[in-house]
């Protein structure tokens, strides 16, 4: 039995739709993103790596000065640096 993958979602307009632009699939768990309990690492481990990296480029460089800590350690590991 495979591991069911876990999409952040959209609000608004666009709800429901994977913030990592992936189509929905049946076999998956999908979450609103700004409802996720995303700030629990083992919630994290179970979410696709594109939408992680879409939510961590998603932070602006006023918002980056208090970002969580995994949140900057994600935009080290995908390469995109702290601004």
């Amino acid at each position: 039995m495979s591991v069911k993958k876990t999409h952040l979602t959209l609000t608004g307009y666009y709800a429901g739709q994977p913030i990592c632009g992936g189509k929905r699939d049946e076999g998956e768990h999908y979450i609103h993103a700004a409802y996720s309990p995303i700030h629990k690492p083992s919630f994290r481990d179970t979410v696709c790596v594109e939408c992680l990296k879409v939510y961590a480029e998603s932070y602006d460089e006023d918002e980056l000065e208090t970002a969580p800590e995994w949140v900057m350690e994600f935009r080290k590991g995908f390469g995109l640096g702290p601004h």
